[in-house]
């Protein structure tokens, strides 16, 4: 079996590759390479561990007819949705449709407008107006004023599962945590879990 040489199966063309993420993927230039290597023309390719389909795709670009099972039943999907040819005709009537649909219930900017509102509860609590939701940002500032606090009382205090959803979604750095940050040889999340 000679060296497999990739350089000239490579190009800028993504094709469908690329609609979804899949781990151990099949790198397209390595089959390109083995199905000009390997098929002729014509001929039909079974790829037993089809996965998200990349060997079916390359098939199909090559002039090759292609067969992909897999015990996966997410990467046939996949597989099946990347490979399976769909004419622009059917495309487009199936976009055109959809636009018709949610014409029907798109609102004007003017509806829009009159359907946002404030927090009644926050005007009738006379608390300063915070961006970002309606009750998300006062847990924001509690948490946040709490940072020199060990982290398992906060977050048992206010109510959350986790520490790391606390630090990730609710503490948020200020000015003087960030110079204590850059400032100190030791982390400051130590010096908040007590370390």
């Amino acid at each position: 079996m000679g060296d497999l040489r990739f350089a000239r199966y490579r190009g800028d063309a993504k094709f469908t590759h690329y609609l979804f993420r899949f781990p151990a993927k099949f790198h397209p230039p390595a089959v390109r390479c083995l199905i000009d290597r390997y098929a002729k023309p014509g001929q039909l390719i079974l790829d037993p561990f089809c996965g998200s389909g990349s060997l079916l795709v390359e098939s199909i670009l090559m002039g090759r007819k292609a067969f992909g099972i897999d015990v996966d039943p997410v990467a046939t999907f996949i597989a099946r949705a990347k490979s399976r040819p769909i004419s622009p005709k059917r495309l487009e009537t199936a976009f055109a449709r959809l636009q018709a649909k949610l014409a029907k219930i798109r609102r004007s900017d003017k509806e829009y407008d009159r359907l946002m509102h404030d927090d009644l509860a926050q005007e009738k609590a006379e608390l300063p107006k915070l961006e970002g939701g309606l009750w998300h940002p006062y847990r924001r500032k509690w948490a946040t004023e709490r940072k020199y606090l060990p982290l398992k009382d906060v977050a048992a205090a206010g109510g959350w599962r986790d520490t790391e959803t606390l630090l990730t979604s609710y503490q948020q750095p200020d000015d003087e945590t960030l110079l204590a940050v850059m400032n100190e040889e030791r982390k400051v999340r130590e010096r908040v879990q007590g370390a």
